[in-house]
């Protein structure tokens, strides 16, 4: 039985998915769509990112980073939220 938990506790990884489930108002269809639409809205994100750190704009950064770190925080990853808020703080 400890097993299990260990196994479960594990498969978390990142992803908190009972904080996730609580943002979406345990709308597990609603989940199921934040999941299918994160790779591409991460993606566009973490582009307009480097696009503005490659022509040295900070406004730019600042909003690419906030909207970065709003659709990381759906998915319970405080990890990664902080990180996400570390890059628009530097900004």
């Amino acid at each position: 039985m400890e097993d299990a938990a260990a196994d479960a506790s594990e498969d978390r990884g990142l992803v908190d998915w009972e904080v996730a489930s609580a943002l979406t108002g345990g709308d597990r269809h609603l989940l199921g769509e934040v999941v299918e639409l994160f790779p591409e809205e991460s993606d566009s994100y973490l582009a307009a990112i480097h696009a503005a750190l490659d022509a040295n704009e900070a406004e730019r950064l600042t909003r690419a980073a906030h909207s970065l770190k709003s659709t990381i925080a759906y998915f319970g990853a405080p990890t990664l939220v902080a990180a996400a808020q570390e890059l628009e703080d530097l900004a």
